[in-house]
C-alpha cells in the first residue's frame, strides 16, 4: 500500500501489483476502490495531471471528478 496523495480534501492509496486505487474524500468520509481497467484508466489520468506540476487545488478538482465513486463511508483510526 503506497500513499499517493495526500490534501486536507483527498487522499490517494495505491495498491501495487493488485492494479487498484482507493480514492478517499476527507470531507465528506467516504471512498471507493477502483480496480481493473478503471484503475489503469485512473492511473494514466492521474499521471497526465501530475506531469503538468499541478497546484493541491488542480489535483483535488480532478478527484472530484471521481466523487460519483466515492459512496462508502469511511472509518479513520
Amino acid at each position: 500500500m503506497n500513499t499517493l496523495y495526500s490534501s486536507k480534501q483527498y487522499h490517494v492509496i495505491e495498491y501495487p501489483g493488485h492494479n487498484a486505487y482507493e480514492l478517499i474524500d476527507k470531507r465528506l468520509g467516504v471512498g471507493g476502490y477502483l480496480q481493473g481497467e478503471l484503475a489503469s484508466s485512473f492511473a494514466q489520468s492521474l499521471a497526465e495531471v501530475i506531469a503538468g506540476d499541478p497546484t493541491d487545488d488542480s489535483v483535488d478538482e480532478f478527484l472530484g471528478s471521481f466523487n460519483a465513486l466515492m459512496t462508502q463511508p469511511v472509518s479513520f483510526h
